[in-house]
């Protein structure tokens, strides 16, 4: 039995020591490196330390992928009114200076310079919503992730969520 510890001491030594050191001793000894894919070790170190439901991570995945669309979407439309008062002139210091911009300040950016017309600003209420996903998500409030009434890992609020962001554009008619 005491052998067995001095083992497991040997092999966690092992692993608190260099993780360059530690992969190249893997790497020795053919350890299949796409396979440790699967353990999803991010997923596992939260859902283990943290008891987030398979449900939880679902939503936060949707709203992830939901808010990295919508954020480009806010990039676009910058971009593409910026390059317009310019005359049709591409700016490149507008991506550069919008990729140091957080997404709160991005919405407020395009609610006071560009959202005139009452369907402007309903699309500025939706992307306040989703701002306020987005900071449910940062607090780990994965309970809060809840659209017009259905959990978000839910397919029925995706669904509902994704068609009144779309009915909501800016660029819709």
């Amino acid at each position: 039995m005491e052998n067995d510890e001095s083992l497991d001491d040997k092999i966690m030594e092992f692993l608190k020591s260099d993780p360059d050191k530690a992969i190249e001793t893997f790497e020795k000894h053919g350890v299949d490196f796409d396979g440790l894919k699967e353990l999803k070790m991010g997923k596992l170190f939260a859902q283990k330390r943290f008891n987030i439901t398979d449900d939880q991570f679902e939503a936060v995945e949707f709203v992830f992928w939901i808010t990295y669309f919508v954020e480009r979407e806010i990039n676009d439309i910058i971009s593409f009114v910026e390059k317009n008062k310019m005359f049709g002139i591409e700016n490149p210091m507008i991506n550069a200076m919008l990729d140091k911009v957080p997404f709160g300040s991005k919405i407020s950016l395009i609610e006071k310079n560009y959202a005139t017309t009452p369907k402007d600003k309903n699309y500025i209420k939706m992307l306040w919503k989703i701002n306020d996903l987005r900071n449910h998500i940062a607090h780990g409030r994965f309970d809060e992730l809840k659209y017009g009434g259905y959990m978000l890992n839910d397919p029925k609020g995706q669904i509902k969520l994704t068609l009144e962001i779309m009915n909501s554009s800016l660029g819709k008619k």
